[in-house]
């Protein structure tokens, strides 16, 4: 990771870019637009190789993307409730991209929107890697100081890692996640009939429009329970909205985060994490070119709205701070279940 000195931004020319990420067991396609995912390709258990992540047929789309396929979401994933909140001793006003009155994913253009600059391109037959750049100005969507940005996408055999790493010049509030859209049956078949554990004993509770009102809800004999896998389709239709889209608050362990399993592919994904939850969506607002629930996200990332909630883990960043977080997605064939 190179390192950085926050104050004046990098100056460059860049266009559109795809760089495709191979070992010997399958391949990652990533692009500079949004610094996004473009597809995953690892092999089932007869060993066809197939894609299972959402993607659109062009580069240009994710630049436009509205339902954020496979884009690193910022500066703030999650909402931010009325689009502001206070620091120090002022309050700051952020744009209002979901109806008029919250603060989504960055605003109206946030990083999942931006041209990155492509760099440190690595390839072996094993292992390969690609760096992406970004310098947020100060008072980009509202926010303050300006914010240099690495995106570092490193697949190592089987095993993809995403490396965040950014500084600041200015007090503000970062928090980064990938928001690829998941079907381990290469798309075969809607995403809910996949198995899905979370190492999780709460969520956070939300009101209708998924606000967190600041407590925290056991998930033990309620819909929300994953910690023992199941078909995400087996308790979906308990919930009172119908759809899984609430922030899961990991427990503290050794095993993974959540793991995603697909009975008819073998295909398994395990997630692993330094964020302290992740944002489960069961992809019920996908449309256009994209069936309801085709894939669903795991957003590891801190707790949304948290520069409202002082009793949630702070995400205001430093001058002389770095911010660093990883998500890692390994994957593999099982043909007896999650476990």
């Amino acid at each position: 990771m190179n390192v950085m000195k926050a104050g004046g931004c990098l100056t460059f020319k860049t266009s559109l870019e795809q760089v495709s990420l191979k070992t010997n067991y399958g391949e990652v396609v990533v692009t500079n637009a949004g610094a996004s995912v473009i597809a995953i390709r690892i092999p089932d258990k007869n060993g066809v190789l197939e894609n299972i992540v959402l993607s659109y047929d062009k580069i240009s789309s994710y630049l436009c993307n509205p339902m954020y396929l496979g884009s690193t979401v910022g500066r703030v994933a999650g909402r931010i409730a009325s689009g502001q909140f206070k620091m120090a001793d002022r309050t700051v006003s952020l744009t209002k991209n979901e109806k008029s009155v919250n603060h989504l994913h960055g605003g109206f253009s946030g990083f999942s929107n931006k041209i990155f600059k492509t760099e440190n391109v690595s390839a072996g037959t094993d292992s390969a890697g690609v760096e992406f750049y970004y310098c947020s100005e100060d008072g980009e969507e509202g926010y303050p100081g300006k914010v240099e940005l690495r995106v570092k996408y490193v697949f190592v055999n089987n095993k993809l890692t995403i490396f965040y790493n950014a500084v600041t010049n200015a007090p503000t509030p970062l928090n980064l996640t990938n928001h690829c859209y998941f079907n381990l049956s290469g798309n075969k078949n809607k995403a809910l009939q996949q198995q899905l554990f979370i190492a999780a004993s709460n969520v956070l509770e939300t009101d209708a429009d998924y606000i967190p009102t600041g407590y925290l809800t056991p998930v033990k004999n309620s819909p929300h329970d994953f910690n023992d896998p199941k078909a995400i389709s087996k308790d979906k239709s308990k919930l009172y909205s119908g759809v899984y889209n609430e922030y899961f608050v990991l427990d503290k362990s050794l095993g993974p985060a959540a793991t995603i399993y697909d009975e008819d592919s073998g295909r398994k994904l395990k997630i692993d994490t330094n964020y302290p939850g992740i944002q489960f969506y069961s992809g019920d607002y996908l449309e256009n070119d994209f069936r309801p629930c085709e894939g669903i996200c795991l957003e590891a990332q801190h707790y949304p709205d948290a520069v409202n909630r002082p009793n949630f883990p702070p995400i205001i960043v430093k001058p002389g701070d770095t911010y660093q977080h990883f998500i890692s997605y390994s994957f593999s064939v099982q043909e007896n279940g999650i476990q």
